[in-house]
C-alpha cells in the first residue's frame, strides 16, 4: 500500500491523540462488566446479520454503519471509557470475520468512534441521575438524547471529513462521495437513535434488550441494502459502473443536459500485457487505469467499463474545448499509471472524444458511435493519442487486430 499523505498521517495522529486524551480524562478504571459484556454480544449479532445479508462475506472494505451504535450506547451508559472498551474487541471480532479494513483505517475510525462517544457522554451528563445513570425521564431526557445524536454524527463527520479530504483523492472516492450525500447522515441517525434506544432498554431493564434484536435486524438489512447495491451496479475488477448501470445513469445525464461528452479509451496492446505479465498483472494493470481514470476527472463524471480493456466516461455541462483536455488528461493518466511489483509493465490507451451540444444530435447511442470512430481513428493513426469525433460522423467498420 502506498504511504499516506503527511497530512493525513498527521490528522490520524491527531484523532488518535485526541481519543487518548478523551480516555485519560474520564479515568482508565474498568467500566461495568455486565453493560460491557451484552454490548459486545451485540456488536458480534451486528456483525454475524451482516454477514448472513451478504451471502458470508462483508461488502469490500467498508465498516457497516451499524457498528457506531454500539460504542454510541456505552458512552450513554458509562462515558467514553466503555466506549473505547467496545470499539476495540469489536473491530478485532469485524475483521477476524472478515471485514479486511487496513490497520490504519481501523485506527482511525476508532478514534473518531471513542471522540464521538466522548461528545455524546457529554451530552448525556447533562441529564443524569445523582448516581450518574442516564436520566430519560421527561422532554429533558429525550432533549439530551437528541443532543447526543447531533453531537456524535458532527464529531464523527467532521472526523472523517479530515481524513478523506487530507488523503489522496483515488483512495479516497468513496468516503468523500458518501459524506457529500444526504443519506449518509440519515443512516447514521438512524443508527445511532437506534443505539439511544439500546442505552434507554439496558437502563429500564437488561432483559429488554431482547425487544431490540428483531428491529434490529431489520435495520442491519436496511443499512446493507445501499452497499449491496453498490456492488451489484458495479464492475468486479475495476470497481467501475458496468455497462449496464453506466448506460443507465448516462441516458439519464444526456436527456437532461444542455451539452456534454463521451470519451471512450481502449488500452493500447493489451493483449500482449497479459501474454508476457500474465493475466493476474492484466488484472491489477486495469484497476490501476481504473483509478487513474477516476482521479483524472471530476467526482460527478460517470466513469465504467464496457468490457475487456475499454472504459467509457461521460462529462455533462463541459464545452468542447474542455472536453478534449480532459480527454487529454485522462490519456496521460493512463500512461503514468503503475502496477505494484511490476516496474516494467507500462499502458497507453487511445481515446475517442465525442462532444455534443445538446438538442436533436444529444443522443447516447449516436454519441457512442462517434466517439467509438474517433477511437478507430486513434488507433489507425498510431495509438496513445486523442481524436475527436464530428458530429454525425458516420462508425467505420472496425478490422479484427486493430484494436489489442
Amino acid at each position: 500500500m502506498r504511504a499516506l499523505p503527511r497530512r493525513q498521517q498527521a490528522v490520524l495522529l491527531a484523532l488518535l491523540v485526541l481519543a487518548v486524551a478523551a480516555l485519560l480524562r474520564e479515568g482508565l478504571a474498568l467500566p461495568d462488566p455486565a453493560p460491557l459484556a451484552a454490548l459486545l454480544l451485540l456488536c458480534a449479532f451486528d456483525v454475524e446479520l451482516g454477514r448472513r445479508a451478504e451471502g458470508g462475506q462483508l461488502v469490500g472494505q467498508r465498516p457497516h454503519k451499524g457498528l457506531s451504535a454500539w460504542p454510541f450506547a456505552a458512552a450513554l451508559l458509562c462515558g467514553p471509557a466503555l466506549a473505547g472498551a467496545v470499539v476495540v474487541p469489536v473491530y478485532a471480532y469485524a475483521r477476524w470475520r472478515g471485514l479486511r479494513v487496513p490497520l490504519w483505517k481501523w485506527v482511525g475510525s476508532g478514534a473518531i468512534s471513542v471522540l464521538a462517544g466522548s461528545a455524546a457522554g457529554a451530552a448525556a451528563d447533562l441529564h443524569r441521575t445523582p448516581a450518574g445513570a442516564l436520566d430519560v425521564a421527561g422532554a429533558a431526557g429525550a432533549a439530551v438524547l437528541v443532543g447526543a445524536v447531533l453531537a456524535s454524527l458532527a464529531v464523527s463527520a467532521a472526523g472523517f471529513a479530515a481524513s478523506a479530504w487530507t488523503g489522496e483523492a483515488r483512495d479516497e472516492a468513496w468516503l468523500r462521495a458518501v459524506l457529500r450525500s444526504r443519506e449518509y447522515y440519515a443512516t447514521e441517525a438512524a443508527v445511532l437513535c437506534q443505539g439511544a434506544v439500546l442505552a434507554v432498554l439496558w437502563s429500564a431493564g437488561p432483559a429488554l434488550l431482547l425487544l431490540a434484536a428483531p428491529s434490529y435486524a431489520v435495520l442491519q438489512r436496511a443499512l446493507l441494502h445501499a452497499p449491496l447495491q453498490a456492488r451489484a451496479e458495479r464492475d468486479a475488477k475495476t470497481g467501475l459502473l458496468n455497462a449496464g448501470t453506466w448506460t443507465a445513469q448516462a441516458e439519464r445525464h444526456v436527456a437532461g443536459a444542455a451539452q456534454g461528452a463521451v470519451l471512450l479509451l481502449d488500452l493500447d496492446h493489451f493483449k500482449a500485457v497479459n501474454d508476457r505479465f500474465g493475466h493476474l498483472a492484466g488484472d491489477a494493470a486495469l484497476r490501476a487505469v481504473a483509478d487513474a481514470v477516476t482521479a483524472a476527472v471530476r467526482p460527478d463524471d460517470l466513469v465504467g467499463r464496457f468490457g475487456g480493456e475499454e472504459l467509457v466516461v461521460l462529462l455533462p455541462a463541459v464545452s468542447e474545448p474542455v472536453a478534449r483536455v480532459v480527454a487529454e488528461r485522462v490519456r496521460a493518466a493512463v500512461a503514468d499509471a503503475r502496477v505494484a511489483g511490476e516496474p516494467d509493465l507500462r499502458l497507453t490507451a487511445s481515446v475517442g472524444v465525442r462532444w455534443s451540444a445538446g438538442g436533436v444530435e444529444h443522443d447516447l447511442a449516436a454519441l457512442l458511435a462517434d466517439a467509438d470512430t474517433a477511437l478507430y481513428a486513434a488507433k489507425r493513426a498510431g495509438r496513445d493519442r486523442v481524436v475527436g469525433a464530428p458530429a454525425g460522423a458516420v462508425p467505420a467498420p472496425r478490422q479484427p487486430g486493430v484494436r489489442v
